[in-house]
Parts: structure tokens; sequence; C-alpha cells
């Protein structure tokens, strides 16, 4: 009896010391190489091991071979670098869940950029700015140069491009510029800018007898605007003007002029003796009187002149009033004196072309 028990004894224990072991976690590694596009290792390369929670890293030897052991199932991110760039950049595994080998990272040498480079500049070597220039084919960028006139385009992989320089009114020599394909830097490559041509308009404004109108205001509009006034030789002149479309315009108060304007369409030539004639315009007048009912003159009545052109005229003890030197127009005369009206009220003249005497109003008091 005494022997069974013994027995039954060492059984529980031994039953109780297989229940009570505990359960090994799993242990896993990952390892690989760190090597040239031809499989020899790189050494010095140092591997970063992350987790969430913690990281470790490995100097890769002679060989490039790197290893990380007794790592528990997880997430982890594995990295390269050092001396150079690898691809792929980082290794993950989610989980890892057994041994990996052979993760290796093959060194990666960014493929060769170029630049394009030069000067835009004029006639006299001088650089200029404000010139867009457009880069197009593998890849489209631009540039608009300062002073100085330097533009460049860096960080360009080998391929097929075209360089075009661009400014309003502006030729360039060459058109563009162009590499099929660019497989070295291209220093200046410089573009000559010509000006756009420019031209004048000029002549004079005289009178019937040929002798020149002071004062004259000459116009130009179209593509741009500027005006001249004439000295006494009549002389008008515009310069600077570039290729296009233009109307100049003669204008001087009292006079008409022939032709009344010139046009150039387009203006691509200097124009000399482009002249107009100008005939002083007819000038009328407006007269008469303001008189009581009895025929006598009615002093201190104001006689407005209204219309194209705005006067006033106080009449003396005769009643008389007068408006001269009135051009051609429409013009109404309105006398008005406190405690007075007047027949007629007012006189209208649409338009006025003739000398007009005898313009008579009749005055009582109210």
């Amino acid at each position: 009896m005494k022997k069974i028990l013994i027995g039954l004894l060492l059984a529980i224990g031994v039953f109780g010391m297989v229940f009570a072991a505990p359960n090994q976690a799993s242990a896993y590694s990952i390892s690989g190489y760190c090597l040239t596009e031809s499989g020899t290792g790189i050494a010095s390369a140092l591997v970063w091991l992350t987790t969430p929670s913690n990281s470790q890293t490995y100097v890769t030897g002679a060989d490039g071979y790197y290893v990380f052991t007794g790592l528990a199932e997880g997430n982890y991110s594995v990295m390269a670098g050092g001396p150079c760039q690898f691809n792929p950049t980082s290794r993950s595994y989610n989980p890892l869940n057994s041994d990996q080998t052979d993760q290796n990272f093959i060194r990666f040498i960014p493929p060769p950029t170029y630049m394009i480079s030069g000067y835009a500049r004029d006639g006299g070597g001088i650089g200029m700015a404000g010139v867009l220039v457009t880069l197009g084919g593998a890849v489209s960028k631009t540039y608009t140069t300062v002073t100085g006139g330097y533009y460049y385009f860096n960080g360009l992989l080998q391929g097929n491009y075209t360089t075009t320089p661009s400014k309003a009114g502006y030729s360039f020599s060459p058109v563009n510029r162009s590499y099929s394909p660019l497989n070295a830097n291209q220093s200046n490559q410089d573009f000559l800018g010509t000006p756009p041509p420019v031209y004048s308009i000029s002549g004079y404004v005289k009178n019937g007898s040929g002798v020149g109108i002071s004062g004259v205001l000459v116009s130009v509009s179209g593509d741009t605007s500027k005006t001249y006034t004439t000295g006494s030789d009549g002389y008008y002149v515009f310069n600077g003007l570039s290729g296009g479309n233009y109307t100049v315009t003669p204008s001087k108060t009292g006079y008409s002029f022939s032709p009344v304007n010139l046009s150039y369409n387009p203006l691509n030539a200097d124009q000399t003796n482009q002249n107009f004639t100008g005939t002083p315009l007819a000038t009328y007048y407006i007269k008469g009187y303001v008189k009581k009912s009895g025929g006598l003159g009615l002093s201190g009545v104001t006689v407005t002149l209204s219309g194209d052109a705005s006067r006033t005229y106080t009449t003396g003890i005769n009643g008389y009033y007068q408006f001269t030197g009135l051009y051609q127009g429409n013009y109404t005369v309105t006398p008005t004196k406190s405690s007075w009206w007047f027949s007629p009220a007012n006189k209208s003249y649409s338009p006025l072309n003739s000398n007009q005497s005898n313009q008579n109003y009749t005055g009582a008091r109210n």
C-alpha cells in the first residue's frame, strides 16, 4: 500500500511538472545581404530593424551580411542605408511568423541628371530681362530671365528636350535649341534677341497758303495712343511706333482739316509728308435788342447763350446784346431780369449756320 501511494505521488508530480511547464514563444530571424549590382557585399552598411515599440541596428561586415535573431512573432520593418542608397528602400513583415532569409538590399545608383543653361542677350551683348524660356519634351518647365538674361534648367534626366525663348515683339536666333537626347550638361546655350522694328509718322499741318498752323492737336490712335501739338511751323511727328494699325487725326477749335485723318493698316515703314490742310471754320453772330413794350431799351437784362457755347451778355441803356464768333452748331438765347417776363421766352437755332440780327425781345413787368 505504501508503495502504491508513493507511485501515485510520483505520477502526480510528473504530470504536474508537464502541465506546469510554460510555453516557449517561437523566435524567428531576418537575415540577408547588402550587395552591389554585381552581387559583391557592401561593408559598413547600416541596417535598421524597427517595431512599433523599439528598434535595433546592425552594421554589415566585409561580406555585407546582416542578421536579426530572437524575434517574436509581430510586425517588423527593415531598412538599409549608409554609404549608398538601396533598393528596396525597406522590407516589411506583417506579421513575422517564420525565419526570413535572403532579405537582400541591392545598391541603387540614381540615374545621372543634366543641366541646360545660357543667356538671352540683345545685339549689343547685353542680357535681356523678361524673356520667357520654355523647356519642352520629356519635362515641361519655364524660366523667366531677370537682369543679366541668364536662364537654366537642372535635374534633367536623359531624354529629348527643346528650349524656346519668347518676348513680346522680339524675334530670337536661333528660334529654339533641341537635344535628342540630352546626355551631358549643356552650357552657353545662348539666344540672340532682336527688338521689333519701329517706325515714325510725320508731316505738317498748314493753311491753304502753305503757312504752318500752330496749336493743332494731332492724335495717333490704334496700337498706341499719343498726341503732339504743332508749333509755329505746323510740324508734328510720332516716333517709336511698332508695326500695327494706326490712325492720325488733327484737331483745333474753329478749323476743319483735309483729310479728316490718315490711316495705316498696317504701319510697316516710316511715313513722312503726312500733311493736313487746315481751313478756318465760318463764324456767325446772334444780336438784337431787349425793349420795353413802349419800344425803349431795357437795361440790366442778362441774356444767356447756351448749347454748343455758353456765354452771357448784360444789356445797357439801349437794351442791345450780341454774341459773335459762333461756329455752326445748336444754340439757345434766353433773356432774364428779376420781376420781368419776356416775349418770346427764348430763341433757338438748330443749327446756327448764318448771321442772326434783330433777334429782339419785349419785356414786361410781372
